[in-house]
């Protein structure tokens, strides 16, 4: 599976409930389409497009669209699981990942990959999502994976023995499955691991690095495990809408750690009609999702121009900077650019950073080194002056 644009897409994230609010959209995308972006990627959050286990509501989705319709815009939807709805933890308390350590992660992580309720729902949103956006023009493709990995949000992202996920029962039958599938028989798997296994129903999973053999096909299995769950949300979004292409967006290794995330590039890619990095500005990154997408479109996903938190201000950006987001990238064949992100958030860790707006939607000078255009503006923070610079 593979697909071209016709065009490179330049423009921007936008959007994640609840901010930026309702009111501020037009205007928005407005001064966007002004600067020369032609995308906006935006979020839906399953917390928040469904409030009850048969209440989809992704008015927001299709406002956004219809706004960028009225704008010749185009959007990137991006489905966001990492966020749970807590009406799905009443109506599943064993729906929580478990740490090596026994730590259950109620309302922290995404839920285990290998509940089967929770998984059938996640299909039934990206199901719904696409027969209520699938069709709207302005809709340019589906990203259904923000950042592939077993946790979510810096949690579990470095391998420290006792947070390495999933230690759940679930997670025990379905490494003793994939187990059976790759070795057979118990003999087999005693060969290789230099155990005593009289059934593979013995086995215990592997908490300790010495354990060398055990704890590799146990990584193993949970990159498989992101693999099958990627297949199910990308045939998830074709089975209603087989008009749009279907990409995810990955943090390249080794800035993911592959033993804590499981997330790998090479088998996540196989899925996809595109492919995604959030690190694209970076060589090593660019290079890591280009080789890993076998000649697929890549587009960086996320261009972290502006980093920092609400307690950690950023560097202060120059000219030269932007250029690297841009022609780094490029040099090593990515064909897309999104910035992360336009708007600065409101609320929230990453609040009030990484917008190229502050919070009232007034640009901040490096919005000009963002804008795509024949001259591009130069200014700066000391003088406040824009002079044109071709």
């Amino acid at each position: 599976m593979s697909f071209s644009f016709d065009h490179i897409p330049f423009g921007s994230q936008y959007y994640r409930y609840p901010t930026p609010l309702r009111a501020d959209w037009d205007r928005d995308l407005a001064n966007m389409k002004a600067a020369g972006f032609d995308t906006i990627k935006f979020m839906l959050l399953w917390k928040a497009n469904q409030r009850g286990e048969d209440q989809y509501d992704f008015s927001d989705g299709k406002e956004l669209l219809d706004l960028c319709a009225k704008h010749g815009m185009k959007a990137v939807i991006n489905p966001i699981f990492g966020v749970p709805p807590g009406w799905l933890y009443q109506k599943y308390p064993d729906v929580s990942m478990v740490t090596s350590s026994g730590k259950v992660m109620r309302h922290q992580s995404t839920t285990c990959y290998h509940h089967k309720e929770a998984r059938a729902l996640r299909q039934a949103f990206l199901q719904e999502a696409a027969r209520q956006l699938g069709d709207h023009p302005a809709l340019l493709c589906w990203d259904v994976w923000n950042e592939p990995e077993l946790s979510m949000g810096g949690l579990t992202r470095k391998p420290v023995r006792d947070d390495l996920l999933c230690y759940c029962d679930r997670c025990r039958e379905a490494f003793i499955g994939w187990l059976k599938e790759k070795y057979k028989t118990p003999e087999a798997l005693e060969a290789a691991w230099h155990g005593a296994y009289e059934r593979f129903e013995d086995i215990c999973l592997p908490r300790y690095e010495m354990a060398y053999k055990p704890m590799v096909d146990f990584r193993t299995f949970f990159a498989d495990t992101l693999q099958n769950e990627l297949h199910m949300r990308a045939e998830a979004v074709r089975s209603v809408d087989a008009a749009h292409p279907v990409m995810c967006h990955t943090v390249p290794r080794p800035y993911f750690n592959y033993v804590a995330t499981a997330s790998d590039e090479y088998k996540l890619q196989k899925d996809c009609d595109l492919f995604g990095s959030s690190l694209g500005s970076d060589p090593f990154a660019a290079a890591v999702n280009t080789s890993a997408a076998r000649g697929k479109t890549v587009i960086n996903s996320e261009i972290h121009a502006i980093g920092g938190t609400t307690l950690s201000r950023p560097r202060l950006p120059s000219f030269d900077d932007f250029k690297r987001h841009i022609f780094i990238p490029l040099s090593r064949g990515v064909k897309g650019f999104l910035f992360w992100q336009y708007r600065a958030e409101r609320i929230g860790y990453e609040a009030p950073a990484w917008g190229m707006t502050k919070l009232d939607g007034t640009p901040e000078y490096w919005l000009d080194y963002a804008r795509y255009s024949p001259s591009v503006a130069r200014s700066g923070p000391s003088t406040g002056r824009i002079t044109a610079a071709t």
